[in-house]
C-alpha cells in the first residue's frame, strides 16, 4: 500500500512539476492568446474520414507552420531533477496537444479517443540527411516506458498499448487546446521516440459517421541545450519521412500481391495460347457435391 501510494505522489508531482514549468512558460509567450503557442496536431474531417495536420504555432523551427504532409509532428521532452521524488530524473511534455477549429463543426458533441498501436525509436540517428537517408526502427529499450495521459484521468502506457480519450465532447466553437501529457523515467538522449496511434471519434448524441484516421505520429526528441543535442533537425527530418513514405496497409498490400500474381498469371497463358495455337485446349466441367 504504502509503494502504491509512493506511485501515485510521485506522478501527481511530476504532473504539477511539469504543469507548473510548462504554464509558466505559456504565459510568457502566449499572452494575450487563448491557445497554447506551440507544435500540434489538428484535427479535421475529410471526405467523412478523421484527419490531423501537424501545425507549429510557436517559434519557427526550420519548417512550415502548416506542414505539407498529415499526420505526424514533432515536439521535445523536457528534463526534470526533483530528488524528492522516488525516480527523481524524468522527463515530460505537454506537447504535441491536439486542437479542433471552429470551422469542423462535424465533430460537434464528438468524444474523441486514442488509441496507441505502436511504439519504437530511431536511435543515434544522423544529425546530416539526404534523400537515400533511411531510419532505422527498433522496440524501446527493455524497461522503457513512456506513459500518455489524457482526459478523465485516462490514460496509457507503451506496455499496455491501451486507449485514452482527449476530449469528452467537442464544444460548438471547436477546442483550441486539447490537452495530453507524455512522460518517460530518465533523461532520453540521442533517440527519437515515435507513439503510433489511431484516433477515433463517437457521437455522443446519435450515430457515429465519421471513420478513424489513418495512422498518427507522435515523435519525441530529446531536451538539450543546443539543437544538436535535441536532435531537433533529425526530428524534423524523421516526421517528414513518417508523412511522406508510402506504407501499404496489410490488406492493400495483399490485394497488391495478388493482383501482380493474376496478371503473371494471364501473361503466361498468352504466352503458352500464342506459342502452341492449335493444341485442343481440355473442357473442365465443375461439379458440386
Amino acid at each position: 500500500m504504502d509503494e502504491l501510494a509512493g506511485t501515485f505522489r510521485g506522478r501527481a508531482s511530476r504532473r504539477l512539476v511539469a504543469a507548473l514549468a510548462f504554464f509558466t512558460t505559456a504565459w510568457v509567450f502566449c499572452q494575450p492568446s487563448f491557445a497554447h503557442l506551440g507544435r500540434r496536431l489538428r484535427i479535421d474531417v475529410v471526405d467523412g474520414k478523421l484527419v490531423a495536420k501537424g501545425v507549429n504555432t510557436g517559434m519557427p523551427d526550420g519548417a512550415p507552420e502548416i506542414r505539407p504532409f498529415d499526420s505526424v509532428v514533432h515536439d521535445h521532452w523536457r528534463n526534470f531533477d526533483v530528488p524528492s521524488l522516488p525516480n527523481p530524473l524524468f522527463a515530460n511534455s505537454f506537447l504535441p496537444e491536439f486542437d479542433v477549429p471552429d470551422t469542423v463543426t462535424s465533430l460537434q458533441d464528438h468524444s474523441l479517443n486514442l488509441r496507441l498501436v505502436d511504439a519504437f525509436q530511431w536511435v543515434h540517428p544522423q544529425l546530416a540527411h539526404h534523400g537515400s537517408t533511411t531510419p532505422v526502427f527498433q522496440p524501446l529499450d527493455p524497461g522503457e516506458v513512456i506513459r500518455i495521459e489524457g482526459a478523465a484521468n485516462t490514460s496509457t502506457t507503451t506496455e499496455a498499448m491501451g486507449s485514452l480519450l482527449l476530449i469528452e465532447s467537442v464544444p460548438v466553437g471547436g477546442d483550441p487546446d486539447i490537452g495530453i501529457l507524455y512522460s518517460i523515467d530518465g533523461h532520453p538522449y540521442d533517440e527519437l521516440h515515435v507513439l503510433k496511434f489511431i484516433l477515433s471519434a463517437a457521437n455522443n448524441a446519435g450515430p457515429t459517421v465519421v471513420a478513424p484516421s489513418d495512422p498518427i505520429y507522435v515523435v519525441l526528441a530529446p531536451d538539450g541545450a543546443t539543437p544538436e543535442e535535441k536532435l531537433h533537425h533529425a526530428a524534423l527530418f524523421l516526421s517528414e519521412h513518417l508523412g511522406t513514405a508510402l506504407v501499404p496497409e496489410p490488406s492493400a498490400l495483399r490485394l497488391l500481391v495478388l493482383g501482380l500474381l493474376g496478371a503473371f498469371g494471364r501473361w503466361r497463358r498468352n504466352r503458352y495460347r500464342a506459342a502452341f495455337p492449335t493444341i485442343d485446349r481440355p473442357i473442365i466441367q465443375l461439379t458440386t457435391c
